[in-house]
């Protein structure tokens, strides 16, 4: 996959968090995964369909999703991920996979989005035929992991 299409992800994950939460978000390693995979505190999960198939992922600490919750809900104190603030973290995945695609259709690929699903402690089923490109993406209060397993069709 081009370098041009991952960077897509990784602005808009820069770009809606820092919008949403005020939290910068800087690069700090892209690498292959490989299998075996860890059980994700947060995962929200959404599969990308057009010219580009496949899953994306956006991980992270159930103390980092909790913050950002926190901050999206107008600096609410919340202390355990209860269906609201499960929802606003649901939604920042929303809103990052659908700038990546408003950035993608920039670059003439057309792409379009599955409403999310927010997974808790469970491993990321992909398809064992795609590499997934995961992203460490750190900022002041922690770190988020953006992972895409697309491929051209």
């Amino acid at each position: 996959m081009k370098a041009e299409l991952i960077n897509s992800f990784l602005k808009a994950g820069q770009d809606v968090v820092m919008q949403m939460t005020g939290i910068k978000l800087e690069i700090e390693k892209t690498y292959i995964k490989k299998p075996p995979f860890d059980k994700n505190d947060i995962a929200i999960v959404i599969g990308v369909t057009g010219e580009l198939n496949g899953l994306t992922a956006i991980n992270m600490s159930e103390d980092l999703a909790l913050k950002m919750a926190s901050t999206m809900m107008g600096g609410m104190q919340i202390s355990s991920l209860d269906e609201i603030s499960k929802s606003a973290v649901t939604e920042l995945g929303n809103m990052i996979l659908g700038n990546a695609a408003s950035l993608l259709y920039n670059e003439g690929v057309k792409v379009d989005i599955t409403p999310p699903q927010l997974l808790e402690n469970e491993v990321i089923n992909y398809s064992k035929n795609t590499p997934i490109i995961s992203t460490l993406l750190k900022g002041n209060i922690g770190t988020i992991e953006v992972e895409v397993a697309v491929k051209t069709l």
